[in-house]
């Protein structure tokens, strides 16, 4: 339904239609190009990218959208769907006497629980183990450490018979998993 303006001015929303048309599209220019507001439009799907990939040819992040506060809901189980007695996968179940080594996030190699407490004591000192100006830059260790290498990127300095000891629990883990 239109309607005619008293001032007789209809001629008049044409100028200003178009003037919020290219305002808006502006607008979502500008927000479709900034990636720290793309991904509060786009939900993040596991496996997925980003659909923009030269993140340095971007404009600065945009503050002024205040980011949603994430919530998770767990579902509640049903009298008919009993909860899961564990959370792990039934691969990365330990056999009775072993634990996970935990010497990153993931870590799933299960060892004896005094290894793990002492890869608890390493990472806890591994500030203290390394020498900033030493051959192999920032990671080097002082004299006396070698890298732990539990996965390659584990540049943890330990003893060398700790290197070897977490060798071994890698070559033995498949034989230490539960259902195996």
């Amino acid at each position: 339904m239109t309607r005619k303006m008293s001032n007789g001015c209809g001629s008049c929303l044409v100028p200003i239609a178009t003037a919020l048309i290219g305002a808006a599209a502006t607008i979502m220019v500008a927000v479709l190009t900034n990636p720290t507001v793309l991904d509060r439009i786009l939900p993040t799907q596991p496996g997925l990218t980003s659909p923009i990939t030269n993140q340095e040819a971007l404009p600065a992040p945009v503050e002024q959208f205040p980011a949603r506060p994430e919530v998770e809901v767990a579902p509640t189980p049903t009298p008919a769907e009993p909860a899961p007695p564990s959370a792990a996968p039934v691969a990365d179940l330990c056999i009775d006497g072993y634990v996970w080594r935990d010497a990153f996030p993931g870590d799933h190699v299960c060892v004896t629980p005094e290894m793990r407490d002492q890869v608890a004591a390493d990472n806890a000192l591994v500030e203290t183990r390394k020498d900033p100006a030493g051959a192999y830059g920032p990671d080097s260790c002082i004299s006396g450490y070698v890298w732990r290498v539990a996965v390659p990127e584990d540049l943890v300095c330990v003893t060398p018979e700790m290197r070897d000891q977490v060798a071994a629990d890698n070559a033995l883990a498949g034989e230490r998993l539960l259902n195996r």
